[in-house]
C-alpha cells in the first residue's frame, strides 16, 4: 500500500490529489487552510493519515487540526514520540474511541542510531499506545538500511523509513518485509521527505517486485 503525502499545496489541489489517490496523507502544518477545511479534506479521501508537526506558537491551533482528523474520518493520527504527555492522552483517547489508529513517529535528520536504541524507540512508542509506530533516520551507508530494514522484519506494524537518497529501497522493500504501507509523493510535486518516489514510480517498482516474488503488498 502507498500513502501519498501531500503538503504545500492549496486547499483545491490538496481536494483533487485526495481524490485521486486511494491513500493520502495531509500534512496539515504546511498546508494553507483552515480548520473547516481540513475536515472537508478528510471527508474527502477513501483513506487518509493527519500529521500536523508542531507549529512554535500555534500548539492551540495544531491540536485543533489533528482532532477534526479524528472527528473527520481519519484513518490515522500521527503524532511525534517527543509529543507531551497531555496532549498524547487526549489525542490517543479520542483516536481510540473513534477507532481509529494511532501512529508514534520518531525522525532522526542526522543520523540511523544503533539497532539497541531504534529497539528503545520501538518499545517506547508502543507503550505510548501506538497501534503503527514510523521510525525515519538519515541514511549514510548501507549498514544504516540494513538496521532500519531489520525492525520491519522483526517487529509487528513498523514502518522503518531511511530518509535520503541512498535510503529511498527502504521505502520500496519496506512493505515486502512487513511494513504496513510506504510513503511517495503526487507524481507532480517534490517530494515532502528526502528521499521519497513520485506515486507512479513507487507503484511501478512495487509491481515489478510483486511478480518477481509472487508476493502480494
Amino acid at each position: 500500500m502507498i500513502c501519498v503525502s501531500i503538503s504545500k499545496v492549496s486547499y483545491d489541489l490538496a481536494a483533487e490529489y485526495a481524490r485521486k489517490y486511494p491513500f493520502v496523507e495531509f500534512r496539515l502544518d504546511t498546508l494553507p487552510i483552515s480548520v473547516e477545511e481540513a475536515g472537508n479534506l478528510f471527508s474527502i479521501a477513501d483513506r487518509s493519515i493527519s500529521t500536523c508537526r508542531p507549529m512554535p506558537g500555534q500548539e492551540g491551533r495544531r491540536e485543533m487540526f489533528l482532532k477534526i482528523g479524528i472527528e473527520s474520518g481519519a484513518d490515522f493520527i500521527d503524532l511525534e514520540i517527543e509529543t507531551s504527555k497531555q496532549m498524547l492522552t487526549d489525542i490517543k483517547e479520542r483516536v481510540h474511541r473513534a477507532e481509529t489508529k494511532l501512529i508514534i513517529s520518531y525522525h532522526n535528520f542526522k543520523k540511523t542510531p544503533q539497532k539497541s536504541e531504534l529497539e528503545t524507540i520501538y518499545e517506547k512508542a508502543i507503550q505510548y499506545g501506538a497501534d503503527i509506530v514510523k521510525i525515519a533516520c538519515a541514511v549514510h551507508h548501507q549498514e544504516d538500511n540494513l538496521r532500519l530494514l531489520s525492525l520491519c522484519a522483526e517487529y509487528q506494524s513498523v514502518l522503518a523509513i531511511g530518509m535520503g537518497p541512498m535510503g529511498t529501497f527502504t521505502r520500496v522493500l519496506g512493505p515486502f518485509l512487513g511494513s504496513p504501507f510506504t510513503f511517495a509523493h503526487p507524481d507532480d510535486q517534490p517530494p515532502t521527505a528526502p528521499g521519497q518516489l513520485p506515486y507512479s514510480r513507487m507503484k511501478s517498482l512495487q509491481t515489478e517486485l510483486k511478480e518477481l516474488f509472487h508476493g502480494k503488498i
